[in-house]
C-alpha cells in the first residue's frame, strides 16, 4: 500500500458550509464573520460546492455535492436550511450516478430552473 493511500484511509477531509455575515467586505477583511450550517450527520458525510437555489424569509435552499464517507462517491443533493437556526431541516438526493458527481450548477431561464 502506498503512503498516500494509507494516509487517505487513516484521515478524513472535512468540509462545512457557511455564510459570511459581514458581506463581501468581510470576505476581504481581516475579520470575516461566518455562520456555519449545522449538520447532525457530519460524521457520516460532508457537503461541498454549495449553490443557492432559493432564499425565503425562513429558509435557504442549496444544491450541493454530498459525499458519504462509506461510499466515497459524490451525489447532488438539495438542502433546506432553516435561516433562524442554520440547521439542515431536509436533504433530498436529486442526482446520483455510478460515477462521482460534484459542482452542481444552476441554470435559470426566466422562471424555469
Amino acid at each position: 500500500m502506498k503512503i498516500k493511500d494509507l494516509y487517505k484511509k487513516l484521515t478524513r477531509g472535512s468540509w462545512a458550509i457557511g455564510f459570511v455575515v459581514n458581506g463581501l467586505e468581510g470576505v476581504f477583511s481581516d475579520s470575516p464573520q461566518y455562520i456555519w450550517v449545522h449538520d447532525p450527520h457530519k460524521n457520516e458525510r460532508w457537503f461541498a460546492d454549495p449553490f443557492i437555489l432559493d432564499v425565503t424569509e425562513d429558509y435557504i435552499i442549496l444544491l450541493v455535492e454530498e459525499m458519504r464517507y462509506a461510499v466515497h462517491k459524490g451525489r447532488i443533493a438539495k438542502l433546506t436550511i432553516n435561516r433562524h437556526t442554520m440547521a439542515i431541516e431536509k436533504m433530498d438526493i436529486i442526482l446520483e450516478e455510478d460515477t462521482h458527481l460534484s459542482f452542481p450548477n444552476i441554470w435559470r431561464d426566466g422562471d424555469d430552473v
